[in-house]
């Protein structure tokens, strides 16, 4: 990109478009912009949950956010969820304390921050699609492209935006 060798991130599977980087990572990199992604709904992984009692929930957000406030149902808890581009979710509060999607992949062991929230009165459901970061090339995107006939050029070049590709000196 621009004539120097580019960070050819990769992951798993993404959630029918890739994310942008700067929705992950915070850095804007035109090269890892969002683009369509199909074919990654046959990774194992693509679609996943993780349950947990209320109780469990709030004592793992308290011994990270001890002034967090998770008083009421875990329905009241989850507020202000803000979604990127790509349908990832970059942030969230829980509690009233602000977090980031990747916070809040990283606390729960989340396959993505593609995820919905569901609740009871007694427990919390994070559903996710997708599996990795969702940055760059989707690999069961990059496979799916690769078996309806496209070269690895066209991949890399979709995967890729606005890149070219040549050798480096």
């Amino acid at each position: 990109y621009d004539g120097k060798a580019i960070a050819a991130v990769f992951h798993a599977a993404s959630a029918e478009h890739t994310e942008a980087a700067v929705s992950v990572w915070g850095s804007d990199i035109p090269y890892l912009s969002s683009v369509e992604s199909t074919g990654d709904d046959a990774c194992p992984k693509y679609d996943a949950s993780v349950t947990l009692g209320a109780e469990e929930f709030r004592q793992i957000m308290l011994g990270k956010y001890p002034d967090i406030n998770l008083t009421g149902l875990p329905k009241t808890w989850f507020t202000e969820i803000q979604s990127s581009e790509a349908g990832g979710v970059t942030s969230c509060k829980i509690g009233g304390k602000a977090l980031k999607g990747t916070e809040v992949r990283e606390l729960f062991e989340l396959n993505s921050t593609h995820f919905t929230i569901s609740t009871t009165d007694t427990s919390i459901t994070f559903h996710t699609e997708g599996y990795g970061h969702g940055v760059g090339m989707s690999q069961y995107g990059a496979k799916r492209m690769a078996e309806d006939g496209k070269s690895y050029e066209e991949i890399l070049l979709h995967y890729y935006t606005g890149t070219e590709i040549s050798d480096i000196d």
